[in-house]
């Protein structure tokens, strides 16, 4: 019979080993094999049945070696001295950072994406899609190719909410929307439409999403988008980890407030976004 599967995922597995490095307990792969699981018992997660990491058929003790390898190879741990080969490991700066706090910490993208499918139940694959593709680049550090692909997600959000206007606003206003819309014009023009629409609009959208309007929707969308427009022209601008981490932590709430407003236009009547005061 084959062993069991672990019940902890690589994400956890991935945390597990980040902090035990960290906690200073453990300076060696084997040190891990003991740490990791004295971890997990603390922070009350629950292993496979036989959490005996030193067993060299445990489930665990691969996953462990995998999730290590991987953070090797992706830059978060490193030989602790040149003289030591892969015997002594220690955290690098990039895996220090990684242990920070952010409930959207791009140094993890699993929780990253389930945070945002949290806040974002109603995300679109296509979205979905670019998002991952901007923290596999930052996991990288290819941070241009980052920052391109966090803006088309932008983009692609920005869509959704267009198409949820088109359906939300009256004919008088709804048919030009959509020729921009089909005409797939450059994501600028398109924000620059919709917000002509919604900006004589805010006293009859949800205070949820009035409230954040200017900042979470029009500014980090106007961040992001100049963003992509740099990294993804030869202009010559650099990006690094910085940049883009600070790019990545403004997404998820750009997300929420966009398909949130597209949510609340879908559930109206269609054409019953008319301006106040003024009649259809």
């Amino acid at each position: 019979m084959s062993a069991s599967l672990p019940t902890v995922d690589r994400e956890v597995m991935r945390r597990l080993i980040l902090q035990a490095l960290a906690s200073g307990n453990a300076n060696q792969w084997a040190n891990l094999l003991y740490e990791v699981p004295r971890l997990a018992a603390l922070q009350g997660v629950p292993l496979a049945g036989d959490a005996d990491l030193t067993r060299s058929n445990s489930p665990l003790r691969a996953l462990l070696l995998d999730v290590g390898w991987e953070l090797m190879a992706s830059g978060h741990v490193r030989p602790a001295q040149p003289e030591s080969s892969w015997v002594f490991i220690s955290l690098t700066e990039k895996g220090r950072e990684a242990l920070g706090t952010a409930d959207a910490n791009p140094h993890q993208p699993d929780a990253y994406v389930a945070f945002i499918r949290q806040r974002v139940p109603d995300i679109d694959a296509t979205t979905l899609l670019y998002v991952r593709e901007a923290l596999a680049g930052f996991g990288a550090d290819t941070h241009i190719a980052c920052a391109v692909m966090a803006g088309v997600a932008t983009e692609s959000a920005l869509i959704a909410l267009t198409r949820a206007a088109v359906r939300w606003l009256p004919d008088t206003e709804s048919g030009r929307l959509q020729r921009e819309l089909e005409g797939k014009k450059q994501a600028s023009r398109l924000l620059d439409e919709l917000r002509s629409r919604l900006d004589v609009r805010k006293a009859i959208l949800p205070s949820s999403v009035a409230d954040h309007y200017e900042i979470s929707l029009l500014g980090i969308a106007t961040v992001v988008r100049l963003a992509r427009n740099d990294a993804g022209h030869p202009s010559g601008r650099a990006y690094d980890r910085a940049d883009t981490y600070r790019i990545l932590l403004m997404l998820p709430d750009y997300l929420e407030v966009t398909f949130g407003l597209a949510r609340w236009m879908n559930t109206q009547a269609p054409g019953a976004g008319v301006i106040p005061g003024r009649a259809s």
